[in-house]
């Protein structure tokens, strides 16, 4: 199986991760696991009635939320989001956050309305 999550179709736009499972057909999740270099993941599946998998996607968790995840962990896919992102290569690729893209009051009122 491909170690790297394979957009297809790319997303756009931050997303919570159930709509993006739920849309490109997958129903679901493993727990966290880490590649050879440490760095965590999750396995996305589409399983026939059978339990045979049609479909899979690794897709990795962002560095800063996978500080907060351990091995193993079953992630709450309400929670959580995909953003897109370009790794080291140039490559694009999604990563799980728990960060909603949402700002806090606090920090909204940094900003001025164009």
């Amino acid at each position: 199986m491909n170690t790297q999550v394979q957009n297809s179709p790319a997303i756009s736009t931050r997303m919570p991760l159930k709509a993006f499972l739920v849309g490109q057909g997958f129903n679901a999740l493993s727990k966290v696991r880490a590649n050879s270099n440490g760095y965590k993941y999750v396995t996305a599946n589409h399983l026939s009635e059978e339990g045979i998998s049609t479909k899979a996607e690794n897709i990795y968790l962002g560095t800063r939320y996978s500080d907060s995840v351990e091995l193993g962990q079953t992630l709450d896919i309400e929670t959580l989001f995909v953003v897109p992102t370009t790794n080291a290569a140039g490559a694009e690729r999604i990563k799980i956050t728990d960060q909603s893209g949402v700002l806090s009051p606090e920090k909204l009122a940094e900003y001025q309305v164009i």
